[in-house]
């Protein structure tokens, strides 16, 4: 594996420094899910938007509505790249996939990566976007009864490391959650 990256990027990512490493792999990523990736779908309305955490820190989220139907049910998305790699563009084809098919708003989160934001900074972003999108789903029309996380890969940890947190800090009430090949056993 390490070759083709030797003779796509000329050196392998990890002798990189950690953002140059990063925009690389999206770039090849990008450029791989273009070619054989199905073609972005069509939303009613998609929203980026800035919102707050614990720290006072700022992250985007993106917002996909699939129709102005009131009363949807959510999804809160985190993206896969073993919490070091990739971000809303990334994944917005998945996105938009998720929220056409289930017929959901699907806020997807473009928490902090490591290196640069260490251990517990990734599950606290997930957590915060979870309690902001509680506290504002009527903003964007949908169901404070019908929340639910999903993510792939490192994303689907988070989306159970979420869960336990909701539960542990007595947070929102999630309905379910959506686990895609996700991260859940490092033994």
């Amino acid at each position: 594996m390490l070759l083709w990256q030797d003779r796509l990027f000329g050196k392998r990512t990890e002798k990189m420094p950690p953002a140059q490493a990063r925009e690389t792999s999206n770039k090849f990523y990008q450029k791989v899910v273009n070619r054989i990736d199905y073609p972005a779908i069509s939303m009613t309305q998609v929203t980026d938007m800035l919102i707050p955490m614990r720290d006072k820190h700022q992250i985007k989220v993106r917002i996909y509505k699939p129709s102005n139907k009131p009363g949807l049910p959510v999804i809160v998305y985190f993206h896969g790249g073993g919490f070091v790699v990739y971000n809303l563009e990334s994944h917005d084809r998945v996105c938009r996939r998720i929220a056409k098919t289930t017929e959901s708003i699907v806020v997807s989160v473009d928490y902090r990566l490591a290196p640069e934001f260490k251990f517990p900074v990734a599950a606290e972003d997930c957590y915060d976007s979870l309690s902001w999108t509680f506290a504002n789903v009527d903003s964007f029309g949908g169901d404070l009864s019908n929340i639910s996380v999903a993510g792939d890969s490192a994303g689907g940890n988070l989306a159970t490391v979420v869960c336990l947190m909701s539960k542990e800090y007595s947070g929102p009430e999630i309905r379910s959650q959506i686990l895609i090949y996700p991260t859940v056993d490092a033994t």
